[in-house]
């Protein structure tokens, strides 16, 4: 989960968003990797200022936005952010 944050958190810094720029974050998870972010979802969105986190079932669901992957042993998840 951790790794995860750090991954979106330096996405957003590619994407030269600031702090007060909030996202959309699009997450593709499987098994225990989306169960983390499920579970932690109202936190990740205050860490990675998210209004709104949406995942998806499929890697074709990541679509537009900045790039976000993290891997933590057998545990990945991707996800895209975009500005609102």
């Amino acid at each position: 989960y951790r790794e995860f944050s750090r991954a979106v958190q330096e996405a957003r810094k590619k994407a030269g968003l600031v702090v007060k720029d909030e996202i959309v974050l699009t997450v593709f998870a499987l098994g225990e990797a989306r169960k983390a972010i499920e579970a932690k979802a109202e936190a990740l969105k205050k860490e990675v200022g998210a209004r709104e986190i949406k995942l998806v079932e499929a890697e074709a669901g990541l679509d537009g936005g900045a790039a976000a992957e993290a891997e933590l042993e057998e545990l990945k998840a991707k996800a895209r952010l975009g500005k609102r």
